[in-house]
């Protein structure tokens, strides 16, 4: 193993004092809790990930792969969400690593996040009443699917489930078809948002009193944040709501165009009577804009797909970019749906230089995105690539751990290091 450096760091402004230096220990897979240790490492803060040759990350494993080689290193799905840690391999199924873990890690550890059901820890003697006894000011978070207690507490799934589960699949799709989830594992990049308040309150909380705490944190909770309105119409008026496709319950026309060329389509809405005679004029069909099956919010929307069909008819025709100009330029709400080779080209990410190049050891350079937030005077983050599977195991030992050097190498040995 090659004993190297981590890659500099770059040092955030004053307002990311909360996170800086300090240390977290990472135990979590796939998206979530990577996602959130991952804007904690970009604020500062020296991350740790703990996996091992024998049971990785499960996003090591997840497409697309640099080039055609599908070695764990070369996941691009997992160096989007790792840039800036460091790795270090310990296999937790060998019964010793967990005394590795209470007599080296944890005493070194600010942070301990898991992401594991709540049967694990208590069976490695790791809940975090047993490392507080090692720590009193450490803080935990455990992140799992339905949180770690209530009668489902022990249900294991993905981000996927937790959409499923908090309602979003009910409401997303076809009113003629059968439920549609959100993109991908949609709970995984919403849930990340309360994992990082979480995390900073309880770190505000240390600071004033001195003292640890532990936070569970439920995906399927988190979820449910999100899934408000929904809730709120349930509660309020006893209806439940469902799949409507594009359509809103508020505004009309509402919904995603075609337009010119090869599956490109715009988003338009029209948010009052004032955007509907702009956009009339704009299609060049003042003769509907009192038409009194469209001259009403009420009127438009029991004509809905007779005039969805009218605006394709128009739309059908123009370019999808030029179109979302000139509805924007008029004061109508309009977007562009994009794919990932139009985000890379998209002059607002570009401005704020969104998508940086790292150098990563296997893959060579490659884009990595930054967080949605710009600190006054620091450049964007992360500043290093996502790490190859135990890139730093001999560095962490001997320089931040301090691990004399037969220790290590006995620790090795007994495979607890792997």
């Amino acid at each position: 193993m090659i004993r190297r450096p981590p890659r500099s760091t770059p040092k955030p402004s004053s307002a990311a004092s909360d996170v800086y230096k300090r240390q977290i220990l990472d135990f979590t897979t796939i998206v979530m809790g990577p996602a959130s240790t991952r804007i904690l490492s970009d604020c500062g803060a020296q991350v740790i990930k703990i996996e091992s040759s024998s049971r990785s990350d499960t996003l090591r494993s997840a497409t697309p792969y640099k080039g055609e080689d599908p070695s764990p290193n070369r996941s691009g799905y997992f160096a989007m969400y790792n840039a800036g840690k460091l790795s270090l391999p310990i296999n937790m199924r060998n019964p010793e690593s967990v005394n590795f873990v209470k007599e080296h890690l944890i005493p070194w550890a600010d942070i301990v996040v898991t992401a594991f059901t709540p049967r694990v820890l208590p069976m490695w003697g790791m809940t975090y009443d047993d490392l507080a006894a090692i720590k009193p000011e450490l803080i935990m978070l455990s992140a799992c699917l339905m949180g770690n207690t209530g009668p489902y507490a022990d249900l294991r799934g993905t981000g996927q489930l937790a959409a499923a589960l908090s309602g979003w699949y009910e409401n997303t799709g076809w009113p003629d078809k059968d439920p549609v989830g959100p993109y991908s594992a949609y709970a995984d990049f919403v849930s990340w948002n309360y994992f990082i308040v979480a995390v900073m309150a309880a770190l505000d909380y240390r600071d004033r009193t001195g003292k640890g705490q532990y936070i569970d944190q439920s995906m399927f909770e988190s979820t449910l944040q999100f899934a408000g309105p929904q809730l709120m119409y349930y509660l309020n008026e006893g209806k439940l709501t469902t799949r409507m496709g594009n359509q809103d319950v508020d505004y009309c026309p509402h919904n995603t165009y075609p337009c010119s060329g090869d599956d490109t389509w715009c988003s338009i809405v029209i948010e009052n009577n004032h955007q509907w005679s702009i956009f009339c004029n704009l299609m060049g069909r003042n003769d509907i804009v009192e038409d009194s099956k469209f001259n009403t919010f009420e009127s438009r929307k029991i004509n809905e797909l007779e005039l969805d069909e009218i605006i394709s008819e128009w739309t059908k025709n123009q370019d999808s970019f030029r179109l979302m100009h000139l509805l924007q330029q008029n004061g109508v709400p309009a977007g562009v749906v994009q794919n990932a080779s139009d985000l890379f080209r998209d002059p607002q990410l570009r401005h704020r230089n969104h998508f940086v190049v790292r150098a990563h050891q296997d893959m060579g350079y490659h884009h990595i995105l930054t967080p949605s937030f710009i600190y006054e005077n620091s450049d964007r983050f992360p500043d290093t690539a996502a790490p190859l599977l135990g890139e730093h195991l001999e560095y962490i030992c001997k320089d931040i751990l301090d691990i004399p050097d037969e220790l290590f190498a006995e620790l090795i040995s007994k495979g607890i290091l792997e």
